[in-house]
């Protein structure tokens, strides 16, 4: 669809009275064989980048998007983007939260394959020693 493009490349909210007879959208297939179609195109922005693409139509009548619903449709964009930016972030901190659980399960089955011996050996350099100690009393 050509108002997505014309979007992705202006990055600004679009208002088309009639696509059907707008020259920027015209010869676009997905309009062929319509008598009208009204547009209100807006770019999802979050984090500076076009996250997606708003668009509705109403085929029944021309010009059935003013500035006034803009705004509003504008509003319901900014929320969407919100939205969006959320949910990718807590999907980067589900991925986290699972690869630090992996790192504690190796990190414990290690731990028991590798025991702390019961007695320290009395040949072990004191540091070592003590820490055994300590070990041992947890």
């Amino acid at each position: 669809m050509s108002v997505l493009r014309y979007i992705q490349r202006m990055r600004e909210p679009l208002v088309v009275r009639d696509a059907t007879h707008d020259d920027r959208f015209a010869r676009d297939p997905y309009l062929t064989g319509l008598t009208c179609c009204s547009l209100l195109a807006v770019p999802i922005l979050g984090r500076a980048t076009l996250r997606a693409v708003l668009v509705l139509e109403n085929r029944l009548m021309r010009g059935a998007f003013t500035a006034e619903r803009l705004d509003a449709v504008k509003l319901i964009a900014g929320q969407l983007a919100v939205s969006l930016d959320n949910t990718q972030l807590y999907g980067e901190l589900a991925a986290l939260a699972e690869q630090q659980a992996a790192l504690r399960r190796v990190a414990h089955t290690w731990l028991r394959a590798k025991s702390v011996p019961r007695r320290c050996s009395a040949g072990w350099p004191t540091k070592w020693r003590h820490a055994c100690i300590w070990l041992t009393r947890r």
